[in-house]
């Protein structure tokens, strides 16, 4: 039997993580032996309903890449290989890292196995969003990226993809292929046909995302602020965790009373489905897993062109509601148009169908460790 272990910073929620649970699920359908590595202890999910789960005894990963802690997680997570490996003569085959965090620590991993570092986010937008904060949160963030040096890259997106491979100048890889995330197409639409009495009868526009820079809640909120002059019975629901900073945003913008926020969602597609739509303001992405899953659930978006991602995921269906990026007014047209004249998505005209399958995207990963 095949062994593959995926290795991820964490399980608070975010894409990413959603991403290698789906994976999980799909590889332990096909019958190999897969397992999850989480680096530290922070999450949201309920291991104990899921099998095969192991998580390192840190609470964080901050700091991973000074010496003392990222020698400690080395370590910690050879033990636990070792555990997964057990006294048989099972022998694990293959290495998935996710995140920059899981990448700098498999890395350093003394296992002559294949190894491959999957990225989920705009290069250019990270690096150039950490030059912005500090020359030294930029200085550490290219020290991580650099673990990726000559090594085996997989991407999210086409977009992603070629963004990785334009910066050989200072990040040379040894290969990068692209493979998209896989989304479960039936188990989503049962999902999302579960009630659920939390969510509003009044009309609403929804927007899914943790409240980070890159996200621009400040723009969604600005533009919404249009929306509601045009459509005053129109609600904007975050499904997200109200932390210091949203509530700081929302006292800003005055829009305690036009927004909604549930907190996180185990099962957020009931809510997506009875969106009137789904809402992204980003300045980058990698693949957004929401603009796919709103598209599956039948709900129409509308985006910001930002990299990486949306162009993709619009391609044949909704590429006339792509907006310039930092643009409320012409984030806040768009959403009224679509508000005042509701989108069908074709799923036959959909570029991107056939490649965010399952089935597809296991076979992409069994291939890539050949």
């Amino acid at each position: 039997m095949t062994t593959i272990v995926t290795v991820i910073p964490t399980l608070t929620g975010g894409g990413a993580e959603k991403v290698c649970l789906r994976l999980h699920e799909q590889f332990l359908k096909r019958g190999i032996d897969h397992h999850i590595v989480v680096l530290c202890t922070k999450g949201v999910y309920d291991i104990e309903k899921l099998n095969n789960i192991h998580m390192l005894p840190f609470e964080n990963t901050k700091n991973i890449d000074l010496l003392g802690k990222s020698k400690q997680m080395v370590a910690s997570l050879e033990r636990c290989l070792k555990t997964i490996e057990g006294d048989s003569d099972t022998r694990i085959d293959a290495l998935f890292a996710h995140l920059d965090e899981a990448h700098w620590v498999v890395r350093r991993l003394p296992r002559d196995i294949p190894k491959r570092y999957v990225v989920h986010t705009s290069l250019e937008g990270e690096m150039t969003t950490a030059r912005r904060m500090s020359w030294l949160k930029h200085w550490r963030l290219k020290r991580k990226k650099l673990s990726l040096k000559d090594q085996h890259v997989i991407a999210v997106s086409d977009e992603l993809a070629r963004e990785y491979s334009a910066a050989h100048d200072w990040l040379p890889l040894g290969t990068v292929e692209s493979i998209h995330n896989p989304i479960d197409w039936e188990d989503i639409q049962q999902q999302a046909a579960q009630s659920n009495d939390a969510i509003p009868d009044t009309p609403y526009v929804i927007h899914i995302g943790r409240c980070a820079k890159a996200k621009r809640h400040d723009v969604l909120l600005a533009a919404f602020k249009q929306v509601r002059q045009h459509r005053p019975d129109v609600k904007l629901v975050l499904l997200t965790r109200k932390d210091k900073k949203l509530k700081r945003l929302l006292d800003r913008f005055d829009a305690h009373d036009d927004v909604i926020v549930p907190g996180f969602q185990n099962n957020p597609f009931p809510w997506i489905k009875q969106a009137q739509c789904l809402a992204l303001s980003s300045d980058f992405e990698g693949l957004p897993n929401v603009l796919v899953e709103s598209v599956v659930c039948g709900t129409p978006f509308v985006s910001t062109r930002c990299q990486c991602g949306p162009t993709e995921i619009a391609e044949g269906i909704l590429e006339d509601w792509l907006v310039p990026m930092n643009d409320p007014n012409a984030l806040a047209e768009r959403l009224v148009a679509m508000l005042n004249e509701p989108v069908t998505i074709d799923y036959d005209q959909w570029a991107l169908r056939d490649k965010v399958t399952p089935e597809y995207a296991v076979n992409r990963y069994l291939e890539s460790i050949q």
